[in-house]
């Protein structure tokens, strides 16, 4: 509802209809509209061990940063409407310095109403038949068109009657006591305005602050959430309401974008652990790759076989596909990377590479925040490698094992783009191979 006359007329016939002061109005008003806002974010509520809830739930995680933005972004409108609405029909026009328009239409409704038209008086002279055709002729003729003058009530009885399919014949045959029916409306103060919506602000803006964290939980991606957010700036360009609903989000964005990427630096800490464990067991097996991790020269200098390749196909495409692979593997090589050691890398520089992307754009506190986060999860990788290395002295082929920790520290540290990936101005002292040799 988006129409202030609208409004009025809707909250003139419950006024009548219940005999409501304009106070109890505005309350009801502002009572419907927090149920609506909770409707609209109703998915995201979590009670105890329901059915209905774990549905609840697991459509929030299967919907996308549009479909949270467009609610999100419906609950606000819904917000911000009902106080410009509330304040445009309840409030005294200061610039008119007149009543509100629900005051004005409450005096216009009282207001006596002449009859459109009465009844017409039948001849008692007039035969059956003359009387007959008078009633048909009065039936099917039009009545003429009437008009409103712009200071009479929006809602008349006369009004609704000529909206009704038999409106001839009820506004020609209907005493006039019906046709120029005028209601009675109990006088009442104006309501406290102001007073009212500061509360109901800050009433709402708690329910749409707690249900936004179940929304953002949806969001896997700190991009997506910088989406939502952006769709929702667009609603809250300017106004008092609108700066209070944009500090009470504010928090809320950031706890999410730490929340994402506290779940993604732990990931990379897991996969060094996960890659790191699975190397090792490769060691322990006396095959071609645990020799060629052993002899990291041999490797280098081993066989490697070009692909071959029409000459048609190089000139056509500048270079053919066939080529990715032995231009990776010799990059691999010349960078002294054997394939147990750059399965470990590939994997942390991957998930690196990702997290850099999706944390562009961070500033101010939060950048130092992530850069804090950075470090501990570097020097829980550090941990994870020597813990790695302390496993290896049980092991037949200790002097493998430690080596191959040894070499995935000092490549993090001095060749991988994972460290800068992550947060270039982090220490990588802490990885050099020597302090987890220590």
């Amino acid at each position: 509802m988006t129409d202030k006359q609208t409004l009025s007329e809707t909250l003139l016939a419950i006024i009548l209809l219940d005999n409501l002061t304009l106070s109890d109005a505005l309350d009801l008003f502002l009572s419907q509209r927090t149920k609506a806002v909770r409707d609209i974010l109703q998915h995201t509520e979590t009670s105890s061990l329901s059915t209905s809830s774990a549905r609840r739930r697991s459509s929030v995680i299967s919907r996308d940063k549009e479909q949270i933005g467009k609610v999100l972004k419906e609950a606000v409108v819904c917000l911000i409407d009902t106080v410009n609405l509330s304040s445009a029909v309840f409030e005294k026009r200061r610039k008119l310095d007149t009543d509100s328009i629900l005051e004005e239409i409450i005096r216009l409704v009282q207001k006596t109403e002449a009859a459109p038209m009465m009844a017409k008086t039948l001849s008692a002279s007039q035969s059956s038949h003359e009387r007959r055709a008078s009633r048909l002729a009065s039936i099917s003729s039009p009545l003429p068109k009437m008009s409103f003058s712009s200071n009479t009530s929006p809602v008349t009885a006369s009004k609704v009657l000529q909206a009704l399919p038999s409106a001839q014949i009820l506004l020609r045959h209907l005493p006039t006591s019906i046709t120029a029916f005028t209601p009675f409306i109990t006088a009442s103060p104006p309501p406290a305005v102001s007073a009212k919506l500061n509360e109901w602000r800050g009433t709402s803006t708690r329910i749409l602050a707690e249900a936004v964290p179940s929304w953002l939980t949806a969001l896997q991606s700190i991009q997506d959430v910088w989406a939502v957010r952006s769709a929702l700036v667009n609603e809250l360009s300017e106004g008092e309401f609108q700066t209070q609903i944009q500090s009470a989000l504010a928090s809320e964005w950031a706890e999410r974008v730490k929340g994402i990427w506290t779940i993604k630096l732990g990931s990379i800490v897991d996969i060094a652990q996960t890659k790191v464990e699975e190397a090792i067991t490769a060691l322990q097996q006396s095959n071609a790759q645990s020799e060629a991790e052993s002899d990291v020269g041999a490797y280098g200098f081993s066989d490697l076989i070009y692909p071959s390749i029409p000459t048609a196909a190089l000139t056509s495409t500048g270079q053919s596909t066939s080529l990715h692979p032995f231009l990776a593997s010799l990059r691999q090589r010349s960078s002294g990377r054997t394939p147990l050691l750059d399965d470990v890398l590939s994997s942390l520089e991957a998930a690196s590479a990702a997290l850099r992307r999706d944390a562009e754009g961070l500033s101010g506190d939060l950048r130092s925040q992530y850069q804090a986060g950075v470090e501990d999860a570097l020097q829980r990788l550090v941990k994870v490698l020597q813990d790695a290395l302390s496993s290896t002295s049980g092991y037949e082929r200790v002097v493998e094992c430690s080596l191959f920790v040894g070499r995935v520290a000092l490549h993090i540290a001095t060749s991988s783009r994972m460290v800068d990936d992550l947060a270039g101005t982090v220490d990588t002292s802490r990885l050099c191979p020597f302090v987890l040799l220590d």
